[in-house]
């Protein structure tokens, strides 16, 4: 039985059934890997699996994300990061805009408005903001403002 085997086809089907005739050449308690594009991907073949012979014991499924953060997690440690998702980098951004609104060095109802220009409402929502102070309309006199505003919570950040 070979270990390693690439399976191209323009077929989902096909792919599947290739997997799954290659997984069956496994004992059903041997330790095996099965990744797909995402998680009910590696799912379906599992199942596919089972259904054709019944249980299996050691067989892991991940998507390549999944993958990916579990290969990239002890070299992460090691340099104490930790990976971060888009609510996370959304929090820590209107944490920045806040603590530099509350120390005079942002305008955040004109970086409100930036982010509302930009579609960007998830971060604009967690920036507090006085409710007496109305969203300034977009404009090439606030544009150079917000190049310094921007600066600053960039800078803010390093």
């Amino acid at each position: 039985m070979s270990t390693k085997s690439l399976i191209v086809s323009a077929t989902a089907r096909r792919r599947i059934d290739r997997a799954t005739a290659w997984l069956e050449s496994w004992a059903p308690a041997d330790e095996l890997l099965i990744v797909g594009s995402n998680l009910d991907a590696a799912n379906e073949i599992a199942r596919t699996l089972v259904y054709k012979r019944g249980a299996a014991f050691g067989h892991h499924r991940l998507s390549f994300t999944q993958l990916a953060a579990a290969m990239a997690a002890t070299g992460m440690a090691a340099r104490r990061l930790v990976p971060l998702g888009s609510l996370g980098v959304q929090a820590i951004t209107a944490r920045i805009v806040n603590d530099l609104a509350a120390s005079g060095r942002l305008d955040a109802a004109l970086f409100c408005s930036l982010l509302s220009a930009r579609r960007d409402t998830a971060v604009a929502r967690r920036v507090k903001s006085p409710s007496s102070v109305t969203q300034p309309s977009y404009s090439a006199v606030h544009a150079n403002n917000a190049g310094h505003d921007l600066v600053a919570l960039s800078e803010s950040a390093i």
